[in-house]
């Protein structure tokens, strides 16, 4: 693949080039091959990871090539919007998608420099140092993951033939060895670098990287779906259901035993206060070895005799000393009548 001449001709199609873009790409024309290897071991490397995953694969091709000429020059790109601005209007898109996903792939590698027993954990906060920095241990970090990923095919190939292992997981064994045909190695990407899916590639990735995937820039999906019995109690919940159950949490179903009194005063208030109520008799209640339970009762005909009546107390009112009763009955109005007048 004639890389570099179609390179120059998008570049040049944009207007005046930057001389430094110009001398970094003429530097890299005689190791055209090692740029294309390296960025088929880095896609092969971020394709187990799903990187690629709910992207534009030519936003990510086009990372993919300016990772790689970054870390075959050993150093940035210089002037990368004229390069930005090249790939965008080639291949679609905008140039910060492109930035993007430049900078998720930086963010992997700097991941895995973790790695490497010979780099150290210093991380600039500039971001220009940093890219420098990356830069620096991007051939030597896709190396160093490719071998380390080569020699997981190899016991898988060798376990595959060993007569120790069980029958029972030949078939485990075959979709696990299937994955050698897309390995990430620029030794036997020629060949069957295609040839199975992602989700092969994904079963045979387990515990291969420690923190499993980078940061917070892959979004994995679940490898096991909900139970049908869980799909049934949340379908079979109303709305207001749902509602109650979210409102209406009891404390204890939060905190643990003294933890919400912790979170609102100190363990000496707390002492202080349990001390207190201890004297208060707070604490007591009704004694379980009580023989009589009649005594630990309140009665209320004793609180009735006990309490004292209030002053006008017996003395009973007589409704017919208010006023005798009409000698009309009770369709007399004389008494309205005479207070209108």
């Amino acid at each position: 693949m004639e890389l570099y001449p179609v390179l120059h001709h998008r570049v040049a199609c944009l207007g005046p080039v930057p001389p430094e873009l110009v001398k970094f790409i003429n530097e890299l024309a005689p190791r055209s091959q090692a740029v294309l290897n390296l960025t088929l071991q880095l896609s092969n490397l971020i394709l187990r990871l799903s990187l690629t995953q709910g992207r534009q694969p030519p936003l990510v091709a086009c990372a993919l090539l300016i990772v790689s000429l970054s870390g075959e020059a050993g150093k940035p790109v210089p002037k990368p919007a004229v390069l930005l601005s090249a790939l965008s209007e080639r291949f679609g898109g905008t140039r910060r998608g492109i930035l993007d996903r430049v900078r998720e792939i930086e963010r992997v590698i700097e991941d895995w420099k973790q790695e490497l027993p010979w780099t150290g954990s210093n991380v600039p906060l500039n971001q220009r140092k940093r890219t420098t920095m990356v830069s620096q241990y991007i051939k030597d970090v896709v190396h160093f993951k490719d071998d380390l990923w080569a020699k997981q095919i190899e016991a898988v190939d060798h376990a595959r033939y060993s007569p120790s292992v069980d029958a029972t997981s030949d078939d485990e064994l075959d979709d696990s060895a299937s994955c050698t045909e897309s390995s990430a190695g620029s030794k036997r990407s020629d060949a069957n670098a295609s040839s199975t899916g992602s989700s092969k590639r994904r079963r045979l990735d387990s515990g291969y990287y420690d923190s499993g995937r980078p940061r917070a820039y892959v979004v994995e999906p679940l490898k096991q779906g909900a139970t049908e019995r869980i799909k049934t109690l949340a379908l079979s919940l109303s709305q207001g259901d749902r509602l109650h159950a979210s409102r209406h949490i009891r404390d204890e179903d939060l905190f643990g035993e003294g933890e919400l009194e912790g979170l609102m005063r100190t363990p000496p208030e707390v002492e202080a206060l349990r001390s207190r109520w201890e004297e208060e008799k707070r604490f007591e209640g009704v004694p379980e070895w009580t023989e009589d339970s009649e005594e630990a009762l309140l009665s209320m005909y004793t609180f009735l005799e006990n309490s004292t009546p209030p002053p006008d107390c017996g003395q009973e009112e007589v409704i017919g000393q208010w006023r005798d009763a009409s000698p009309s009955g009770f369709g007399d109005d004389s008494y309205f009548d005479e207070g209108l007048d």
